[in-house]
């Protein structure tokens, strides 16, 4: 959630800059080139809005999701450890440091969480043509 809400800041503060410094931005007597900077700033601001929105629909994902995993089957919000990684099943953030170790945090709603979903600890499954075996489930 601290990732999240850190980049949410940040592209926050981008967007800001960014129509700050196209409000400031006096027309000069190269007015083709004027606006063609704000339209280019326009697209700037509406790309890193589009950013910010998948920011915030991953932090409701994340919100739904329990903070402790009571079951002994893989479901959103395990960490499991498999024979290649270990994955949190949550929202796509790619490798995360926590304790020192490197977790994959991967959507649930990704191929290797399909596969490994419902699965238990010794559970074998083939992914992309080679055997994980599920090892813990936390």
């Amino acid at each position: 959630m601290d990732l999240l809400a850190k980049r949410s800041s940040e592209l926050r503060e981008a967007i800001d800059a960014i129509q700050q410094g196209a409000n400031s931005d006096t027309k000069s007597t190269a007015g083709d080139k004027h606006e063609t900077a704000r339209a280019m700033a326009q697209l700037d601001v509406e790309m890193l809005s589009k950013q910010l929105g998948e920011i915030n629909k991953s932090i409701e994902v994340l919100k739904r999701i329990p903070l402790k995993n009571t079951s002994s089957t893989v479901q959103p919000g395990s960490v499991v450890e498999t024979s290649i990684g270990t994955f949190y099943l949550s929202v796509g953030l790619g490798n995360i440091q926590v304790d020192g170790k490197t977790i994959m945090a991967i959507s649930t709603e990704s191929p290797m969480a399909k596969a490994i979903m419902g699965k238990r600890a010794g559970d074998k499954i083939e992914w992309r043509s080679q055997l994980i075996t599920v090892i813990t489930i936390q």
